[in-house]
């Protein structure tokens, strides 16, 4: 599942290559994104289980700018 804003997504799909080195891809369709709101932190649900959007590498916690999505 993809948490975007206040919304929960199903992937349309999901491709995983039979090489297990190479990454899957995940597809999703975002349907009413306001775009008086310009920025959304992602984040992925997985078996229940939460992605971490924050950057712990300065002194202090963000969130990851390559977590987020700009709409336009």
């Amino acid at each position: 599942m993809l948490l975007f804003g206040d919304q929960t997504i199903k992937a349309d799909a999901i491709v995983t290559p039979a090489n297990p080195s190479a990454l899957t891809t995940l597809t999703f369709t975002v349907e009413n994104a306001a775009t008086r709101v310009t920025s959304y932190v992602l984040r992925l649900r997985v078996d229940g289980a939460d992605s971490i959007p924050v950057d712990f590498s300065g002194d202090t916690p963000r969130f990851a700018d390559n977590q987020k999505v700009i709409i336009t």
